[in-house]
């Protein structure tokens, strides 16, 4: 086992199973490393235990790991962070819009939705996309409001899910920010979010 620094702290790679084909080595984990540093072990097929969400939560431990990052790397991480963050709840906020939109079941033949489209709305903070006037462009070719059940909030299951794609959709309007009057499709089929400045139908 061979040590290796980085920055002020070391860690253990074990360097004998990098030359066997044998999986990839482990890196032991005692503190962050530099980009620099990520990009080598990565090149060098070493590979870290995953990360609990947990410790990187509390500031007063994983400030003083990165006191001697430039302002540059902090974006840089922090984008990359923020950027996976935001496709996977554009992930969620689709399978919600599939579940939302699910037909009656295999034999029900009444046209049912394949694009959703939203609309804006002003608040006092900002232009977002209203999460409740929204439009389905269903099979037969019609264009209609969706419909929420009536009562749907006495549905623990329904509450939950609307909960989530409230949040999910202001959070889309966070990283999407859209402008007064614009319009969004989402292709329940494909999964594509396209925005536009009119109605999809025009």
């Amino acid at each position: 086992m061979q040590p290796i620094d980085v920055g002020t702290q070391r860690f253990t790679v074990n360097r004998s199973a990098a030359s066997s084909p044998a999986p990839a080595p482990a890196l032991n984990v005692g503190s962050t490393v530099t980009l620099a540093d990520v990009a080598t072990l990565a090149g060098r097929r070493v590979t870290a235990e995953r990360l609990d969400a947990e410790f990187f939560a509390d500031p007063n431990r994983i400030l003083p790991m990165v006191a001697d990052w430039t302002q540059d790397q902090l974006y840089m991480l922090a984008n990359m962070f923020m950027g996976e963050g935001d496709r996977r709840g554009t992930a969620e906020l689709l399978e919600l819009l599939r579940w939302l939109c699910e037909p009656g079941g295999p034999d029900d033949a009444t046209p049912h939705a394949v694009k959703v489209e939203f609309v804006t709305q002003t608040y006092d903070n900002g232009v977002f996309w209203h999460d409740e006037e929204i439009f389905l462009h269903c099979t037969d070719g019609t264009v209609e409001p969706y419909e929420w059940p009536e009562d749907h909030h006495q549905d623990d299951e329904w509450r939950a899910k609307d909960e989530r794609y409230t949040a999910l959709l202001a959070d889309y309007s966070r990283a999407n920010p859209p402008s007064d009057g614009d319009h969004l499709i989402v292709d329940l089929i494909t999964g594509k979010f396209e925005h536009t400045s009119k109605w999809s139908q025009d």
